[in-house]
């Protein structure tokens, strides 16, 4: 019966840090147009991509698509969209 709850508190910790990780990467796409900043440094080992369509790595075309960001960490997958902004 413990077993099965740790393993179950250990991944949600994991998918924790996978949401912060997608959330820093959304918020930062979309600040980036305010203010010309260097995207968010992960130093709990986590990490994140940002998908738009058209593709534009540096999130400037504001408003065109929806932005998606995926943050991973220790192997969950989490990820967070805006759009209409």
């Amino acid at each position: 019966i413990i077993l099965p709850r740790l393993r179950i508190s250990s991944e949600i910790k994991r998918s924790v840090g996978a949401l912060y990780a997608a959330d820093s990467a959304l918020e930062w796409c979309l600040y980036r147009p305010k203010a010309n900043v260097a995207g968010p440094m992960m130093r709990n080992g986590s990490s994140y991509t940002i998908l738009q369509t058209p593709a534009d790595p540096n999130c400037a075309a504001q408003g065109a698509a929806p932005v998606k960001a995926v943050g991973v960490y220790q192997g969950v997958n989490r990820s967070l969209q805006a759009s209409g902004f």
